[in-house]
């Protein structure tokens, strides 16, 4: 099992509530103005207000892996949402039950 597969998901969410909660902010906000938009656009739009407003200090420091778990998650979380992130694999739905 690779290091970025669901159940790592599930534990680096866990420890992170933080990170998803901006990146469900920030696809909201894309969502008001897209029908589609990219999980990797929002973990870099995560990085760049990270890098502005904290000086370096506490950048987000989250590897590009996690944007297909992310999508899952918002997608399961969310339902009204569905596909707005376009997958390359089938939802995985443990997702919904343990992130």
């Amino acid at each position: 099992m690779g290091k970025f597969n669901v159940d790592q998901f599930i534990v680096f969410d866990k420890e992170n509530p933080e990170i998803y909660a901006l990146f469900r902010k920030l696809a909201l906000k894309a969502f008001a103005v897209r029908d589609k938009y990219s999980a990797m656009g929002i973990l870099h739009v995560m990085r760049w207000e990270s890098m502005l407003h904290n000086n370096h200090e506490g950048d987000y420091r989250v590897n590009n892996a996690w944007g297909s778990h992310f999508a899952k998650k918002f997608m399961a979380e969310l339902p009204e949402y569905e596909g707005f992130f376009e997958l390359r694999s089938p939802r995985e739905s443990s997702i919904a039950k343990g992130g």
